[in-house]
């Protein structure tokens, strides 16, 4: 499920155009009805959502999802490690305010959860 919503939520962020509707429209006619088409094709309004927007949902997703999280709870820690394998963080410039994503996004296979919560500890007990 959260597969398919992060796929179709891209389509909220998009600005479309009634120009923009009736070129898909007339691509729709002229590849006899052939949906599928319209993902591969650079502007129309699947492929604009699907290659070029979705990336963002998945990073909003992820940092939303490590904001929420307890740090020093290895069930939570473990959940959010099995996202962020599942998809891939873009931004180059996350939320400094979000230390639970920083520690996830630094985290590396060596470290072990004793390490994240004496770090979240630090980070949060100052």
């Amino acid at each position: 499920m959260v597969d398919i919503r992060i796929k179709e939520i891209a389509h909220c962020k998009q600005d479309i155009s009634l120009k923009k509707k009736w070129n898909d429209i007339k691509l729709l006619i002229k590849n006899r009805f052939d949906y599928d088409k319209m993902y591969d094709t650079q502007w129309t309004i699947e492929y604009e959502a699907h290659h070029l927007l979705k990336q963002e949902i998945i990073n909003e997703f992820l940092e939303i999802y490590a904001s929420k999280i307890d740090i020093t709870n290895e069930d939570q820690v473990k959940r959010a490690n099995y996202w962020f394998q599942k998809y891939t963080y873009t931004n180059s410039h996350p939320d400094t305010t979000n230390t639970n994503l920083k520690l996830l996004l630094e985290k590396d296979n060596e470290k072990s959860l004793e390490q994240m919560k004496y770090r979240w500890n630090e980070n949060n007990h100052r």
